[in-house]
């Protein structure tokens, strides 16, 4: 039996008395805590406890045989939330898209599985399903990445051996043709801007500086000899 400290970092389980996780070197002041037990006929229990005093409770009910195995035998989607949850705690940005694509397309497929019950087959024809859907290449290779994470990240925690999607490979995602404006589209789109931003847009125009290239123009990188930058 035993209980671990999970670090809210990186969500590796150190041992209970571990200052410092193992992998990250984060100060375990606030720990996630688990009880991550092997049972005598070679089943793993992964629970997630609220406090130390919750996963001692835990622990010794896993013992008395009341708490099912296989981390009680939890469906993705009621992974989904912890997961969720750890994304936050790692200061992703992409939190609501990352919702949106679980709820539109993989917790149908998917949230009613067990962690080990998503393979690479089921993954693939979730792919081939979604280009016949006319999904775009981009937006599968997402949706892909999103659940491979997931995957990933429960297996970090100890709910699966290891990620079933590890090196599954991406579409590759065609170059989107560029498209130029004519001098009457350009000129028409100057007439309709907001004019606080219509200096702004013929400088871009005309010097074909990127726009985090033309935020960074000063005064005294313009050559007026030569009239360059």
């Amino acid at each position: 039996m035993a209980v671990k400290k999970g670090c809210p970092k990186c969500g590796y389980r150190n041992p209970m008395r571990a200052k410092k996780c193992r992998q990250c070197r984060k100060v375990l002041k606030t720990p996630v805590w688990y009880v991550d037990v092997h049972t005598h006929d070679g089943k793993r229990t992964v629970r997630r406890a609220a406090s130390l005093e919750e996963a001692r409770q835990l622990e010794e009910s896993i013992k008395t045989g009341r708490v099912k195995q296989n981390g009680e035998a939890r469906t993705m989607e009621e992974w989904w939330l912890d997961y969720l949850d750890y994304r936050r705690r790692l200061g992703r940005r992409d939190i609501a898209s990352a919702i949106s694509r679980w709820d539109l397309h993989l917790r149908p497929v998917f949230g009613r599985l067990r962690p080990w019950e998503v393979t690479r087959e089921k993954a693939e024809q979730y792919r081939k399903n979604r280009l016949g859907e006319g999904a775009a290449f981009s937006t599968i290779n997402r949706e892909i990445s999103l659940l491979s994470h997931f995957l990933a990240t429960l297996a970090a925690w100890g709910v699966i051996e290891d990620n079933p999607l590890k090196g599954i490979g991406v579409l590759r995602e065609k170059n989107k043709r560029l498209v130029f404006l004519t001098r009457e589209e350009f000129e028409r789109l100057c007439g309709v801007i907001n004019p606080r931003y219509r200096d702004f847009l013929i400088f871009l125009t005309y010097t074909g500086l990127r726009l985090r290239e033309a935020l960074n123009v000063r005064w005294r990188d313009v050559m007026w000899e030569n009239k360059s930058m």
